[in-house]
Order: structure tokens, then C-alpha cells, then sequence
């Protein structure tokens, strides 16, 4: 199979929107967080091929069964190439409807990859699949988001890339429907409510199509796994921490 890894290519079209988006912390006129941390989650399965793991260190189950995940995450919404799975009893269909609309937007502006066989034969590319559930997140936070990663390095004493699954789905690099990344809204957002209309949000509301697409730039990869300390995360970097640069200013105070 041929595969042609295009990140650097479609995450220009990203620039824009990750200086808007994810270094600005207010979704309104008052100071409040878009990203938290997701929620603790450990998988059921102990056989490491059917094991991967969020930006936070959580394991998940990567096959979506209903003895596993319930009924609710087994039904797939198609927007453009995304299999969205939602939590339908604990997300309102008015949300629904607008994280579904930035699917669809996406799906629009980055194309997914069509790869070949050796034979010229063209390789259908499989949907990328994302859960999006209410979960209950730290005071002040809108949602959380993370791409999932397969685990388990071949040379564990050098630091390597991990290409995350949202991303090799993308480029047509990873057949099947297993689970490529997560989204969690947090279910308490008072005093704010949800602005779910393309007018701006009041002062007293979080624009959820902001939000989405926020979180949407975690599940492309844009997120790092360095740690505090400069040193990287279970031996991985992500892609994105390539475009990572140290000054000498920073190497100086050990930032």
C-alpha cells in the first residue's frame, strides 16, 4: 500500500484557527477554559492489539461493542467522514445538530486520502471514529478532547513519533471502525449556557460551535505529549511536537 503522510500539508489550513482558537481562552466576553483533561477511563480488554490510549494516559477499548460501551455509542451519525457516536440520552439534539454541522465543515476542508495498492487499485479509506459524551469536568471547563494512539514501543530507549489514529484515518493509513478519538462536554457549564445559533454569544454564554472546532484541533493533532520537564511521554512525541523549537533563552532557564 502506498501511504503519503500530508499533515504538514493540511495543517496550514489549521494556522488560522489554532491562533484564534486554541490560544485564546475566552469563548465570550468572561475568562473561561475550552480544554480540561478527560475523564479517567481504563479498558476491559488485557490483549495490547485491542488496547489504545488518549493524550492523558487513559486505555480504552479500541472496538466499540454494546457490552463495552453501551447501545447509545454502537449507532453510528455520519458527518462527511466522521462516524460520530454520541452519548444521545446525556447530549441535546440542539447540540447534536451543531457539532455535527463542524464535522461536516471539516470533512469539507480537509479532504480525506484516497491511497492505492501496489496495483494501482484504489483503497477505500475507513470513517473516523469519535465518541462524544457528557462527562463531569473540572469547574470552568467547557469540554475535552483527545486522538487516540496504539501503544507499545518497538525501541523503547528512543523516542519516537506516534502518529495518532484521527490522523492516519485521514491520510487512508487505517482500515477499519475502531475508536479514533474522543470528545467530552462537560454537563455543568453554570452560570454559562450554550450558544447554539451562528449569532455571537452574550457574556453569559459558550459558543459551541467555538468549542467544537477547539477541541476538533486536539482530535487532528494538534497537541503535545511533552512534559513539563522538556522530556517526552512514555517515549513519544506526537507530530505536532515537531514544530516545536527551543530557544536558546529557553534551554538557558530549562523552559
Amino acid at each position: 500500500m502506498k501511504h503519503h503522510h500530508n499533515f504538514s500539508n493540511w495543517i496550514n489550513c489549521f494556522i488560522f484557527l489554532a491562533i484564534f482558537f486554541c490560544l485564546s481562552t475566552d469563548s465570550n466576553s468572561q475568562s473561561i477554559d475550552f480544554c480540561g483533561e478527560l475523564s479517567p477511563n481504563e479498558a476491559y480488554s488485557t490483549n495490547p492489539d485491542s488496547i489504545v490510549y488518549d493524550r492523558f494516559g487513559n486505555s480504552y477499548d479500541r472496538y466499540i461493542t454494546e457490552e463495552i460501551y453501551g447501545s447509545e455509542l454502537t449507532t453510528s451519525t455520519m458527518a462527511g467522514y466522521f462516524d460520530l457516536r454520541f452519548d444521545i440520552g446525556n447530549i441535546s439534539p440542539d447540540l447534536t445538530e451543531v457539532i455535527i454541522d463542524v464535522f461536516e465543515d471539516l470533512s469539507s476542508l480537509i479532504e480525506q486520502r484516497v491511497n492505492t495498492t501496489g496495483c494501482s487499485q484504489e483503497i477505500e479509506p475507513s470513517p473516523v471514529v469519535i465518541i462524544i459524551q457528557s462527562a463531569n469536568l473540572d469547574d470552568g471547563v467547557l469540554a475535552a478532547a483527545s486522538p487516540m494512539y496504539i501503544g507499545g514501543s518497538e525501541n523503547p530507549s528512543c523516542d519516537e513519533v506516534n502518529v495518532n489514529l484521527v490522523d492516519l484515518k485521514i491520510n487512508g493509513g487505517l482500515p477499519g471502525k475502531g475508536l479514533d478519538g474522543k470528545i467530552e462536554i462537560n454537563a455543568d457549564i453554570s452560570p454559562y449556557t450554550w450558544n447554539i445559533n451562528t449569532a455571537s454569544a452574550s457574556s453569559d454564554e459558550a459558543d459551541v460551535y467555538s468549542v467544537i472546532i477547539h477541541e476538533a484541533l486536539h482530535l487532528f493533532g494538534i497537541a503535545s505529549l511533552i512534559g513539563s520537564d522538556g522530556t517526552s511521554s512514555d517515549d513519544y512525541f506526537t507530530v505536532w511536537d515537531q514544530f516545536f523549537i527551543q530557544l536558546p533563552i529557553m534551554k538557558e532557564h530549562r523552559v
